[in-house]
């Protein structure tokens, strides 16, 4: 007899920075909700560390893969997180051609 094993989805989850209510602008990419979680309560406390209790509520959250896609503005702040990613894979490549790695 099969036995059934729940596999969680695998999607990606970003930290959402909310420089306003219509702008949003991805600042990290992770694999699990529980790491995009850490980083976000990590950032939290990076800051109100020294700020002591003049800290204004941060506008951030975690959103996952498909949250943004559901959402305008999420969704073009997802598009310019992956023109990002694309321009720098073009400079290291770029790189690697001007300094070939002298271990191949």
């Amino acid at each position: 007899m099969a036995q059934v094993v729940d596999v969680p989805e695998l999607q990606p989850w970003f930290l959402i920075h909310w420089r306003s209510p219509d702008h949003p602008d991805v600042l990290m990419e992770f694999e699990t909700q529980e790491d995009a979680e850490d980083a976000l309560h990590a950032t939290f406390a990076d800051i109100a560390a020294p700020a002591g209790d003049d800290v204004d509520v941060l506008p951030m959250t975690v959103c996952s893969a498909l949250m943004m896609f559901e959402d305008p503005e999420l969704r073009d702040a997802l598009w310019r997180w992956d023109a990002q990613l694309a321009a720098l894979e073009s400079r290291l490549r770029t790189i690697d051609d001007v300094f070939p790695s002298r271990t191949s």
